[in-house]
């Protein structure tokens, strides 16, 4: 299965630090944001890899080249839209996933080791599916967290920042099958609306990553705390 990531963005909400640096390529220890998610994903046995860039995307590219140095494969796709939210790199990746039948699919900023990406691959049945975690350890701001209520059946009832009835937090890591492309232009500029249709369509299944560490970075005080925890 081959893994897409979303690192188009630039990460305002880290300020001055992404002024001149895109943020999957600030450090944590000794190493970026996007190559912690790379080696996560080879330790779990994935090498090919398919970057949606944007922001400063060329800096990317000359960082992680064609992944020989990580021992992975990976090419690019520009997303001249990635303003618009991030839906627009999931459009902009279509032509290079169309001999895919499914993918997994990353942000560039969640972090987590190679179990969670294990226990997506073991749990996918096929179906659209979210890894959310029911109680996670590393969260600060929940209030700001994508929540997801869960059902008894493993379906997703619903998804979003706002709703107020839920169970669970997403981590940010989805195994999709290709032909989502077919509503994806429906959806607008963020992936929750994709997810939403999903849920409407009783679609989008969960697989519970719950006990597996992981984090988000989206501020200055999430890469310091990140920079606490996460392991060299």
């Amino acid at each position: 299965m081959k893994a897409v990531i979303i690192a188009a963005g630039r990460g305002e909400r880290l300020g001055y630090l992404t002024s001149q640096t895109p943020k999957p390529l600030i450090t944590l220890k000794k190493h970026s944001l996007i190559e912690y998610v790379i080696t996560s994903f080879k330790k779990a046995g994935i090498n090919d890899f398919l970057i949606v860039t944007g922001y400063k995307g060329e800096l990317i590219q000359k960082k992680l080249g064609e992944g020989k140095k990580l021992g992975v494969n990976i090419t690019y796709v520009s997303n001249s839209q990635w303003q618009n939210g991030n839906a627009t790199s999931l459009i902009a990746a279509r032509e290079e996933l169309h001999d895919d039948k499914n993918f997994i699919l990353s942000m560039s900023d969640h972090i987590y080791n190679e179990t969670l990406i294990f226990k997506a691959l073991n749990d996918y049945n096929g179906k659209p599916m979210v890894c959310v975690d029911r109680s996670p350890i590393h969260v600060k701001d929940i209030e700001d967290a994508t929540k997801v209520m869960v059902g008894l059946d493993g379906l997703v009832k619903d998804i979003g920042k706002e709703i107020w009835d839920w169970n669970c937090i997403d981590t940010g890591v989805f195994i999709l099958p290709s032909n989502v492309f077919n509503i994806l232009d429906e959806t607008g500029s963020e992936l929750s609306k994709l997810m939403m249709m999903l849920v409407e369509a009783r679609k989008l299944v969960a697989c519970d990553v719950t006990g597996i560490p992981w984090l988000d970075v989206d501020n200055l005080r999430d890469l310091e705390y990140a920079r606490t925890v996460v392991p060299l």
